[in-house]
């Protein structure tokens, strides 16, 4: 398996260097015939990468070297230069996460192995490290909900972070900061088109005076699909439809002084694999339109240079309206929302006491704060369209819980000690997260980092970190009419503990961030046969799973050199432990090995890049020793061009996705009556042009 790996990598990576030789020919003499400006060069280079303060990992800022947690960072650059087209196509690149589909949802983030059953409530997502995600089924928001042209960086942070941001951050968090104002920020206007009834337009707007900030954006898209066939549960029926989607949203995020407000909302039209089952019977292809908004305010002001105060208030709705029926004449509604307050103050006492930075001391903060979350589920109904009669409401009517927590955090740091061979401070965080649910009583639960620098550009991390996660209100009390599935009010939240051992280092033009990690998994929730021994029912109960564990390895390789050529190789590795003795997270479903590789390079006002996504054989359920489903991949092109007109920068791409067009399977490990469901689109062509001015 390895040797087959090894040389699918050798072979493609051939053909994405056979797809750049020519331009690379071209700029072998680079200094002679390339004329970079300092300004492009700099907007390449590694040092951009390093010099990125990172927002997810910890209440303050912090650069990648020293900053608390393990985090990938995507920057606009790297948006830029491999065309990313959505930010779920740039995810599934980084080393841990894939993304994977259900026969409800698709686009789905999954972290470090941790599958999500039918809806993806152990990912948490943020906008500006604002949470958002459904008071109902738990999932987090679509990460499509913001454009890729409105990003300034994708922060993911991989493994426990409910210690920072509570429930739902069980296994990952993927925090989408939007455009900031700067010296390289600029207006832009967009549209694009393709192949399979593609077209889009959109466009955003940045406005910086003195003390104001403002950022706003809209995006419009319709794609008409592609046809493909998949394999029912019902052995004389294949399944035909048309996988479309049709996408508009709306961002404004402002700043006057110490006051802040973001406003995201969004509508989402697009075609379920199955929305009940995997039947035409279930709803196979009819349309599931989804919606909501996401509204915040915080005020976040500064005290006497050392005392931070942070107060936030969020309205989070969400909407998901699917049809249940061969007809379309039944459709199911489901409608809640959350309402979420915190309050946090951080100290630097060094600052407050005026002490100067020694060998002893070197830092120390402190940052304390109160969180409360209310989630309310406004219908989950079932009902006729043609005259609106209810039919069931899944006893979802009126339910709601609440929950509040207490965070504390401290970081320590002393040195440098030459005499060990550290250049900077070692810092010690410990942080602590109490949480007080309304229906499960307290949790407590905990992180630590020791960052070891050896300089300014080489660290080692030690990390430790816990997570825990409520059970959503859907897995609490749905009924159906027909008592085909239940929730279940004697639930665990799921908790985990992970180890960590990471390094980092960047020399000449290469940036390297390699980790091992052991995480235990404890509760973790999923549906499963009600009753075990009784072949005739086929009903589900959610249920805690028997307690599992998984190591890992991964490596990030990123390179930057514009004069040459800029690259990146992303590797994971997975192996989970007793996957016998567990159901819905079972390891053979998951690829032992994924890579992810990447070339770009610009000549002139021209540029190319291509990008191999990798996933090894994986095994579906079906049969007694599940069956095989090969290794997947697929090979990007893109060609660019940039060119100045009317003062402005009119950048073209061109783009073919999956240009083998291969039809990428998964196992379907939700159901498990099939043993495969189709993950990939096949081979697409788009043209985009982007005016900035």
């Amino acid at each position: 398996m390895t040797k087959n790996i090894t040389n699918l990598i050798l072979k493609n990576i051939f053909i994405l260097v056979i797809f750049h030789s020519s331009l690379c020919i071209i700029s072998s003499k680079a200094n002679e015939i390339i004329n970079l400006t300092e300004e492009d060069i700099a907007s390449m280079s590694i040092e951009d990468l390093l010099n990125i303060e990172i927002s997810v990992s910890s209440s303050e800022k912090d650069k990648i070297f020293t900053t608390p947690s393990s985090v990938s960072v995507i920057d606009k650059g790297m948006i830029k230069q491999y065309n990313f087209q959505t930010i779920s196509e740039a995810v599934d690149l980084i080393a841990g996460i894939n993304l994977g589909r259900t026969y409800i949802m698709k686009d789905i983030p999954n972290a470090r192995g941790i599958l999500q059953d039918h809806y993806a409530n152990k990912v948490l997502i943020l906008i500006n490290n604002i949470p958002s995600w459904s008071a109902i089924t738990g999932e987090g928001a679509n990460v499509n909900r913001i454009n890729i042209n409105d990003v300034e960086r994708i922060e993911v942070l991989k493994g426990p972070a409910s210690v920072l941001y509570g429930t739902n951050a069980y296994s990952g968090t993927i925090n989408i900061v939007l455009k900031e104002s700067n010296k390289k920020a600029s207006n832009q206007l967009y549209m694009g088109f393709g192949d399979k009834g593609v077209l889009k337009s959109g466009g955003n707007f940045i406005y910086s005076k003195d003390d104001f900030n403002l950022f706003v954006s809209a995006h419009s898209g319709d794609e008409k699909g592609h046809d493909f066939s998949s394999k029912s549960e019902t052995e004389n029926e294949t399944i035909l439809m048309r996988e479309y989607e049709k996408v508009s949203n709306f961002t404004l995020s402002s700043k006057f002084k110490d006051h802040s407000l973001l406003f995201n909302t969004y509508s989402i039209n697009s075609s379920v694999l199955w929305a009940l089952a995997p039947t035409i019977a279930g709803g196979a292809g009819k349309n599931q339109a989804l919606s909501g908004y996401l509204l915040n305010y915080m005020f976040d002001p500064t005290f006497f240079g050392w005392w931070n105060l942070k107060f936030n208030a969020t309205y989070d709705w969400n909407d998901r309206n699917f049809s249940r029926s061969k007809d379309d004449l039944t459709h199911s509604n489901i409608d809640g929302y959350r309402l979420a307050t915190s309050l946090k103050t951080n100290m630097s006492l060094l600052d407050a006491f005026k002490i100067t930075p020694n060998i002893a001391l070197n830092d120390l903060n402190f940052e304390f704060g109160v969180d409360y979350d209310y989630r309310k589920s406004n219908e989950y109904k079932n009902y006729t369209v043609i005259d609106n009669k209810l039919v069931s409401n899944n006893n979802m009517n009126d339910k709601n819980t609440n929950e509040y927590s207490l965070f504390g955090q401290g970081k320590y740091s002393v040195g440098p000690f030459k005499l060990i061979g550290t250049e900077l401070p070692l810092t010690l965080l410990l942080g602590t997260r109490y949480t007080q649910n309304e229906l499960f009583g307290n949790n407590i639960s905990s992180r630590g980092t020791l960052v070891y620098p050896l300089s300014d550009k080489n660290s080692l991390k030690f990390i430790f970190g816990q997570s825990y996660r409520t059970p959503s209100l859907f897995e609490l009390y749905f009924e159906t009419p027909e008592k085909t599935v239940f929730g279940n009010k004697n639930l665990k939240p799921e908790t985990s503990n992970s180890y960590e051992l990471s390094y980092l280092t960047s020399f000449d033009k290469f940036f390297i961030q390699t980790l091992v990690y052991h995480a235990d998994y404890q509760n973790a929730i999923s549906r499963t046969k009600r009753l075990k021994d009784d072949a005739k029912d086929t009903s589900t109960m959610y249920t805690n799973n028997l307690p599992f564990s998984a190591n890992g390895l991964e490596v990030e390789i990123k390179y930057q050199n514009p004069e040459i050529l800029n690259a990146f190789v992303n590797y994971n590795f997975i192996k989970g432990t007793n996957p016998e003795k567990i159901t819905a997270f079972d390891f053979k479903y998951v690829p032992e090995h994924t890579i992810a590789l990447g070339l770009s390079k610009k000549i002139y006002d021209f540029s190319a890049s291509s990008v191999l996504n990798l996933y090894s054989q994986t095994t579906g359920p079906v049969g007694t020793n599940g069956t095989i489903i090969p290794m997947q991949y697929t090979i990007d092109l893109n060609l660019g061009y940039d060119q100045a007109l009317f003062g402005r920068n009119i950048r073209h791409n061109f783009s073919v996705k999956d240009i083998l067009d291969g039809r990428m399977l998964q196992p379907e490990f939700v159901r498990k009556k099939i043993n495969e469901v189709p993950l990939g689109v096949g081979r697409r062509f788009s043209y985009s042009l982007q005016v900035d001015f």
